[in-house]
């Protein structure tokens, strides 16, 4: 559904409030449905540090194609893991069965250059048709406070954040459930906010770091210089 025609007829056909979730859609892709369609559009912009984004990936595609990945698996010890599972840059022959792999570019390199062209800080001067209509919301933010953070998004959208709201988004973020599994919807959010350092290993940091510097101080995430760098 990633075009401009069809969001818009999506959006026409209901009446009220209604919320959709597109995963990494251009602002430009949303763009006509407010200067040409007149849609009270709001946009609320979820954005994670690019390690946890991989090392979820990394888990993924291990979990759930395994016969992909075992084709990867003897490039690991030379190339750290994302690269031979198509998540560094280029996507190896191997992969590219896995339609999703070429649908959402889940590569380290493609994620990134996303961030660069779509997110916006609070600082950076929106254009007319974007201001009062974009709210961006940092993962490990909402992963610390998440009440805070849900009480901002419900500002921006208009709505107040009844109780019962408050205490779903506790009980999906303080979770103490014994289901670990990947796409399981109640978690301890901060947990798995942070998964990422003790899952990445040395090589995979530096890989990304490479990548995406720029988009980590962006968004105000600590390159952990002490452990990626080698010594001086």
């Amino acid at each position: 559904m990633h075009s401009a025609s069809a969001l818009g007829d999506f959006c026409k056909e209901f009446k009220g409030r209604l919320a959709t979730k597109i995963i990494h859609a251009d602002l430009d892709l949303l763009k006509p449905l407010v200067v040409e369609d007149g849609i009270n559009l709001k946009i609320i912009h979820l954005v994670r540090d690019p390690r946890g984004a991989a090392s979820s990936r990394i888990n993924y595609l291990n979990g759930y194609y395994p016969r992909n990945a075992a084709k990867a698996r003897p490039f690991f010890p030379n190339l750290g893991r994302l690269k031979p599972l198509g998540l560094l840059d280029d996507i190896p022959e191997y992969m590219l069965p896995i339609e999703e792999i070429n649908d959402n570019n889940p590569t380290v390199q493609g994620l990134c250059q996303w961030i660069r062209e779509n997110t916006k800080r609070s600082s950076d001067p929106l254009p007319p048709w974007l201001q009062g209509r974009y709210h961006l919301v940092i993962y490990e933010d909402f992963a610390k406070a998440p009440l805070t953070e849900a009480n901002k998004i419900y500002n921006f959208i208009g709505m107040p954040l009844k109780p019962e709201l408050k205490k779903f988004v506790h009980g999906m973020t303080h979770s103490n459930s014994s289901d670990t599994s990947l796409f399981s919807t109640s978690k301890d959010a901060h947990k798995t906010a942070n998964k990422w350092m003790k899952y990445l290993t040395v090589m995979e940091e530096r890989q990304i770091l490479k990548e995406c510097l720029d988009v980590l101080q962006l968004l105000g995430y600590e390159p952990n210089y002490t452990k990626i760098l080698p010594e001086s």
